[in-house]
């Protein structure tokens, strides 16, 4: 089966690749519709049925469905089947793990938003995503780069009473800055009135992860007492 370790990291390696020609190649089609119709279309199969023929968009669309599909499994249900099988260890396996990761995908209907237009997928999915993620994002560079100089206390990890439990096994620090930085993302949904609100909405991920690391410092100072 080969080296655990090895096969990790060509993982590594290969999934920002992969990644990364997915990316390019609707940017470029993004690009080629826009000197083509004059309109830039994000939907690579509205193109691809608007200028080939039932001969060719047949198996191009059956490709590009593998693609998805592909990009979707490794980026979608790997990472939280893990999360889950390693929260619940002896209760789940990775088959459990997949089927209950599928059903909450299907539940939560992010594809009904495609349904009125990929520009209004990606806008608003993807939007609302990287505005979760970005401040978790910022509060683990906080909290594993800065305050614990890329140190971690191994033993602690898997004890229940030790550096990682802080208060009651909650980081109250941690649920603070996303309570604070989530409506300031979210603003312009909310109507709160915010200076640049729009800005810091289409940049959700960069300005939550940019606003939490700040704050995430400044309330583990205040709150430090309260660690356990």
């Amino acid at each position: 089966m080969g080296n655990p370790l090895s096969i990790m990291i060509v993982g590594q390696i290969g999934l920002p690749i992969f990644y990364t020609t997915v990316v390019g190649y609707g940017a470029i089609m993004a690009g080629i519709s826009k000197e083509i119709t004059g309109s830039v279309t994000y939907d690579p199969t509205l193109l691809v049925v608007k200028f080939t023929t039932y001969l060719f968009a047949i198996p191009i669309l059956i490709a590009y469905a593998f693609t998805m599909l592909n990009t979707n499994i490794f980026s979608n249900v790997v990472p939280p089947v893990y999360d889950l099988i390693n929260t619940f260890p002896s209760k789940l396996s990775w088959i459990r793990g997949v089927i209950i990761v599928s059903i909450l995908g299907i539940a939560v209907g992010a594809w009904s938003l495609y349904l009125k237009g990929a520009y209004t997928y990606f806008d608003t999915w993807i939007a609302f995503i990287s505005g979760l993620l970005g401040p978790i994002a910022g509060i683990i560079v906080a909290d594993y780069a800065i305050l614990r100089k890329f140190k971690i206390n191994l033993h602690d990890v898997f004890v229940r009473k030790g550096e990682y439990t802080f208060y009651k096994g909650f980081n109250i620090s941690a649920i603070l800055t996303l309570i604070i930085i989530f409506p300031i993302i979210f603003s312009t949904q909310l109507h709160i009135p915010i200076p640049f609100s729009i800005y810091i909405y289409k940049m959700s991920w960069m300005s939550g992860f940019l606003m939490s690391i700040p704050l995430y410092l400044l309330l583990t100072k205040l709150f430090d007492k309260y660690k356990r």
